[in-house]
């Protein structure tokens, strides 16, 4: 009996050891999911264990080895979940590390005003729901903070905690004290008006590009607000940012309205559209009229409708076609158009950004009207080349796209053999009807004594090649002063259209500039150069 109860006490002894031992260790790892579930854990299991030996009428090798194995396979299934719940955590913070470091750079001293870094990251933030209330109410979780108490391995959270978060708070707050504030946004917000001023007054890529730097920052103004929760240091900038932005879309809006594309351009927006139809304006084009395959029988025209928002007469928003490889090298030359000849859609609104091009006309060229020259096809250069590039009856991708690269647009290109022979017979064609389509341009001033000058100057300034003078017509008002910078007086001038007939006894029509150099503070005598080419016409014609 002795001996049993020795065994006993000795196998209880060995329990408590053991029991004790796991404690220690399950308290180290702190919890399975929960902050302090290890420590009472430990405890019940180091009870239950206990409970189970005392009630035993005598324990033996087999049962002592069982708990054994229970105590491994639990400690082990500790192990994986607290590895679970820690790779849980990383991940969570390391998912907006990058995208709160981009917001907590754009608020440092240091900042060089990134925009568009700042956006990207608060964009980031708000797709996910994650505000700074979240963020916050995620750093001061007690069961996280429990869980990850001792342990490494979360640099991603300690530095939201202890650098991003504060700096955010401290611009806010306006404490000064750190490197964090809001004059990134009150230095951009300085230049804002000018931006606004460009993108309002400029044309072309250039405004395009100075107003999408105040739609970036009156979205990351927005965006910023929303994170922080409407706070109140930011009430002035939003009222800044939401004027401006406001003037500037007021003002787009309106020029929008003047054009003459109609709801096609609301619901398609900018590009380059091809109809294979006759009598389509701008105002009346719809999707059933667009075409992205068109063919070329020498029946039916084709036009090329431009829609944007950009001045399609500056260098940079030439239109090009590429007639070459498909545009599988963007560094392959194009065939260019000069956007500022193609045919405006609305006379009054030459400088905006609708135009059209009449791609291919019709047989008897009766869509060209009188403003041929404007249409980019009057020398024929691009029919003959896109008639060298077609085969019969295979068809073809070829690209259009302006040069700043803002408008594309892909079409197939199939011709048949009339087709092709109407391209390359159009020049002798467009030789004729340009003659028979020339005509004067409006004048902008009268001043018989203006014209008879320009007349007299126009002969005297030929070389003998012109015979008489028919008709002027002063097309821009008398004078433009050009000054340089210091403020002195350079030169005069304005712009005249003269017909006239050379001694091959036909008449043509060409511009010309009229211009007085300033002379010790007065200006000589009035020059006449002709401005371009001339264009032979109808004489019976200059008159209407």
């Amino acid at each position: 009996m002795k001996n049993k109860n020795q065994s006993r006490v000795i196998h209880l002894g060995s329990l408590i050891l053991v029991t004790f031992l796991s404690l220690i260790f399950i308290n180290s790892q702190e919890s399975f999911a929960q902050g302090g579930r290890g420590i009472r854990e430990g405890i019940r299991k180091a009870g239950k264990s206990l409970e189970s030996s005392e009630n035993s009428s005598g324990s033996s090798s087999e049962s002592t080895t069982d708990n054994t194995s229970k105590s491994r396979h639990d400690r082990g299934r500790g192990d994986t979940e607290d590895n679970a719940m820690e790779n849980e955590i990383n991940e969570r913070y390391n998912n907006l590390i990058d995208d709160l470091r981009r917001v907590k750079t754009f608020l440092t001293h240091s900042s060089s005003n990134d925009v568009t870094s700042f956006y990207k990251g608060l964009k980031f933030l708000e797709d996910n729901g994650v505000t700074l209330n979240s963020i916050q109410m995620m750093l001061s979780n007690q069961s996280e903070i429990d869980f990850i108490a001792g342990k490494g391995g979360f640099r991603s959270r300690a530095e939201i905690k202890k650098y991003i978060i504060p700096g955010i708070l401290d611009a806010l707050e306006g404490a000064g004290e750190t490197d964090y504030s809001l004059k990134a946004f009150e230095s951009e917000l300085d230049d804002i008006p000018t931006y606004v001023m460009y993108a309002t007054e400029q044309s072309g890529s250039s405004a395009k590009g100075y107003q999408n730097r105040v739609v970036e920052f009156y979205n990351s103004v927005t965006l910023f607000n929303a994170f922080v929760g409407n706070n109140d240091a930011l009430l002035t900038s939003v009222k800044k940012v939401e004027f401006h932005y406001s003037s500037m879309m007021e003002t787009l809006n309106m020029r929008f309205d003047k054009y003459r594309a109609g709801e096609f351009h609301r619901s398609e927006g900018s590009g380059i559209y091809f109809v294979q139809k006759n009598g389509v304006t701008a105002k009346s084009l719809t999707a059933s009229d667009v075409k992205t395959k068109i063919i070329i029988d020498g029946k039916t025209p084709v036009h090329i409708f431009v829609l944007s928002d950009l001045n399609l007469g500056e260098y940079s928003s030439f239109v090009q076609l590429d007639l070459v490889d498909g545009g599988k090298n963007p560094n392959q030359n194009k065939y260019v158009y000069d956007a500022g000849k193609m045919l405006p859609l609305d006379d009054d609104e030459k400088e905006l950004g609708y135009k059209k091009m009449i791609f291919v006309p019709s047989p008897d060229f009766a869509d060209v009207s009188e403003a041929y020259r404007k249409s980019m096809f009057y020398d024929c250069g691009t029919q003959k080349i896109l008639a060298q590039s077609l085969v019969p009856g295979v068809p073809q991708d070829f690209t259009f796209y302006s040069c700043d690269n803002q408008l594309k647009a892909t079409i197939t290109i199939e011709a048949t053999q009339e087709g092709i022979d109407f391209l390359k017979g159009m020049k002798p064609k467009m030789e004729k009807f340009a003659i028979d389509a020339m005509r004067m341009e409006k004048p902008d001033v009268s001043n018989p004594a203006m014209e008879k000058k320009i007349s007299s100057g126009f002969i005297s300034n030929s070389n003998g090649q012109v015979k008489s003078v028919l008709k002027v017509v002063i097309t821009s008002k008398p004078w433009f002063v050009k000054k340089n910078s210091l403020g002195v007086t350079l030169y005069r001038d304005f712009y005249a259209q003269v017909a006239f007939m050379k001694a091959d006894g036909k008449c043509y029509i060409q511009k010309v500039r009229c211009k007085s150099d300033a002379v010790n503070g007065t200006f000589g005598a009035m020059k006449v150069y002709g401005s371009g080419n001339s264009y032979e016409a109808r004489e019976e014609n200059i008159n209407k």
